[in-house]
């Protein structure tokens, strides 16, 4: 693996879950029968739950309704230590999130996370942001050995899972940030320390659309290239020698995404037994 990916899993499990092996927190994950990146999902949680010494319990819900009735069951069960919903619900998946008790919140994706993250001074903010974004934050702090003040950030892509509270979760490290979308004014970020990409384009970023010399590029995409075989949105072979660093893919952004969900279900059981983190 990786060796800054590697370190960064490390560091988390070392703070967030090592120190407690028998506390075995449970994640209900809620998922459709149809959706086959869900299912793919749902596996590699189970693994990572097996590895991490944790219980999930997955419901297969196909109708809103169904995931509706679900989340309230699991918010009244005190067992449950968090909720997480790996499918998409058309309109309606943002009233679901919305359902979603805060302390339950294992995603950040609720407007109520959301609003508790913008503006915060609480440095483990990162727990009320979606697991991607606190995952790319924590990649940063490992390469810039948690000294982020100052540092001239890019962030290409707006979603609510990624781009936006990862911009403000690099605010609140005394980082300047642009953030770029479809519509802004093209750029070969000459002047950014860090390219964080979150478009879902095959190799889009390369050579001809960057100036990557000793630049560290964080690459969150998960694409397939007319080959069929997976990508990110960087053209890592044409940078690799250019950029100080470039996240792989696979086995990169995820991987550490995958950890931060399962550091923070832990850190959510420690809260509800009263222990500080």
């Amino acid at each position: 693996m990786d060796k800054i990916i590697e370190s960064t899993i490390k560091k988390l499990e070392t703070v967030a879950i090592d120190p407690h092996p028998t506390l075995n927190p449970t994640l209900g994950v809620i998922y459709r029968a149809e959706d086959a990146a869900a299912g793919s999902y749902l596996r590699s949680i189970e693994r990572n739950a097996e590895k991490y010494k944790s219980t999930t319990i997955s419901a297969q819900c196909d109708t809103i309704q169904n995931a509706s009735l679900q989340i309230r069951r699991w918010s009244q069960d005190p067992n449950i230590n968090g909720i997480i919903l790996i499918s998409d619900y058309g309109e309606a998946t943002q009233s679901l999130y919305n359902m979603i008790p805060m302390r339950l919140d294992i995603d950040g994706l609720s407007n109520k996370s959301s609003a508790h993250l913008y503006g915060s001074k609480d440095p483990i903010a990162y727990r009320k942001a979606p697991c991607t974004a606190a995952a790319c934050l924590k990649i940063i702090q490992t390469l810039y050995d948690n000294n982020l003040a100052g540092l001239n950030v890019a962030v290409v892509g707006r979603s609510m899972r990624v781009g936006r509270p990862l911009a403000e979760l690099l605010l609140q490290q005394d980082c300047t940030v642009t953030l770029y979308h479809s519509k802004s004014r093209k750029d070969n970020f000459y002047d950014k320390d860090v390219l964080i990409s979150a478009i879902g384009q095959p190799k889009y970023f390369n050579s001809c659309t960057v100036d990557a010399q000793d630049m560290n590029i964080i690459d969150v995409g998960i694409n397939y290239d007319p080959q069929g075989h997976m990508c990110g949105d960087v053209d890592y072979d044409n940078l690799k020698d250019l950029a100080n660093y470039i996240t792989p893919v696979p086995n990169g952004v995820g991987a550490v995404t995958n950890t931060v969900l399962f550091a923070k279900l832990y850190a959510n059981k420690l809260d509800f037994a009263g222990i500080d983190v």
